[in-house]
């Protein structure tokens, strides 16, 4: 999408002046939206990195080939998307975001779209006279059974290809088991010595797990003992709609402020998270621990500099090749550091590591872009950094990802998503519209 495309598509003021753009060079249409900033404080642009958390207003979402787009908000904004080794052109990045005005949807209809919630410490606290259905535990248990075909055909000298399919099939599935229960996890004793960790570390006699089936079932043996066996993907999340004419469509998402299963995302390092580790929303990426912000691609704290980054679009002169990224802080003034660029500056001072997720918004032709949502791709290093454009104070830094860490997940059967995480996040759509 060219710069005159994106503006049209982010707001309806510039439609006309979009029309007239197209007809010019790219240029002359530079030149005009450098004399626009200027011009205007508020401007008619969209940064991606807003720190500003919002609960009752009306948030923005990314445009990309994602159908499901209309999940992260009814009201898009730009990202236009940029990968090359070239020198940048223009500005770097997208200008601030202009602090909205008013915003707050008129008339609000709650949708709960989470199902049942534990909270922690509930393993042994299960009451075990609870009744259960005897289907639904051997569906939990039918992963023994897999696990034991593969034992057996590597004892044979059989060829493990198809089992060990069925065994990932069947992990991706049971994160999002209707049945679930408290009894049934606890009976099922996968929570146990024998049950998961068998699989993620890797203690079957004969059977070298391939690492995406490890590492399934290292984030579902996680997820359920820290409580979390609700199977929803929005657990914990609240989403206003509005019921307005004038805001109908529009929706906005926040964690339930009694949420019993959120987690801090104040901490250097992978914490609880697994490489691979998915979420449909940047929300429920906070709500896990996993990066504090819900639209800002930079998380962190001022004394401890950044923790977490996201890569996503959004005009950011950013370069992709997976194991090493060139990532873009944000534009400062008057050749000052912006707060995001100081966190990053910080961090590389400390030589913390952090943690990189990608997100959806990024172009088609990354090679490790999510087709839906956010995915964690593991912890980079800050290696250096050079400076873009002193008058914007706009930096760049060199992420390199740490060794001995699992490839990642954007390509052969262990991608993340997997098509059992795509259809329950279309079923979410049905759901919310």
């Amino acid at each position: 999408m060219d710069s005159a495309e994106a503006i049209r598509r982010s707001t309806k003021k510039g439609i006309e002046q979009a029309k007239a753009w197209a007809k010019k060079d790219e240029e002359e249409a530079l030149a005009k939206i450098k004399r626009e900033r200027e011009q205007s404080p508020e401007g008619l642009f969209v940064a991606l990195d807003d720190e500003a958390e919002t609960s009752t207003h009306v948030a923005l979402t990314t445009l990309s080939s994602d159908p499901y787009a209309g999940l992260h908000s009814a009201k898009k904004r730009v990202r236009e998307n940029v990968e090359t080794d070239e020198k940048p052109k223009a500005s770097f990045g997208p200008a601030k975001k202009a602090a909205k005005k008013g915003g707050v949807l008129k008339n609000v209809q709650m949708i709960n779209s989470r199902t049942t919630e534990q909270g922690a410490e509930w393993y042994d606290t299960v009451d075990l006279k609870q009744t259960y259905s005897r289907g639904d535990m051997q569906d939990l248990k039918y992963l023994y059974t897999l696990v034991n075909n593969a034992k057996k055909d590597a004892a044979d000298g059989k060829d493990l290809t198809q089992t060990l399919s069925k065994i990932r099939q069947r992990l991706q599935q049971m994160e999002f088991y209707t049945s679930l229960s408290p009894i049934l996890v606890k009976k099922s004793g996968l929570l146990d010595d024998g049950g998961l960790r068998l699989v993620f570390e890797n203690r079957v006699q004969d059977v070298d797990f391939p690492r995406d089936i490890r590492a399934d079932a290292d984030i579902l043996f996680r997820k359920w003992m820290s409580g979390q066996i609700d199977p929803h993907l929005f657990r914990g999340i609240v989403t206003k709609t509005g019921t307005a004419k004038e805001d109908r469509g529009f929706k906005s998402h926040s964690i339930q402020p009694d949420f019993a299963g959120k987690v801090s995302c104040n901490y250097v390092g992978a914490g609880n998270l697994v490489n691979g580790q998915w979420w449909p929303l940047q929300m429920c990426a906070k709500r896990d621990g996993a990066h504090g912000e819900v639209e800002a691609g930079i998380h962190g704290q001022k004394d401890n500099g950044a923790y977490s980054v996201v890569i996503s679009g959004g005009g950011y002169a950013n370069v992709d090749n997976g194991n090493s990224v060139k990532y873009c802080g944000t534009q400062g003034n008057e050749n000052s550091p912006s707060a995001g660029t100081n966190l990053m500056l910080k961090a590389y001072e400390s030589q913390h590591s952090l943690r990189v997720l990608r997100s959806a918004s990024l172009p088609a032709s990354n090679a490790y872009r999510p087709a839906r949502g956010l995915r964690y791709d593991g912890l980079y290093n800050i290696i250096s950094y050079e400076i873009l454009d002193q008058s914007t104070a706009m930096y760049r830094f060199s992420l390199s990802r740490l060794e001995e860490q699992d490839p990642i997940r954007s390509s052969g059967e262990g991608t993340i998503p997997s098509n059992a995480q795509i259809l329950e996040l279309n079923k979410i759509r049905e759901q919310i519209g």
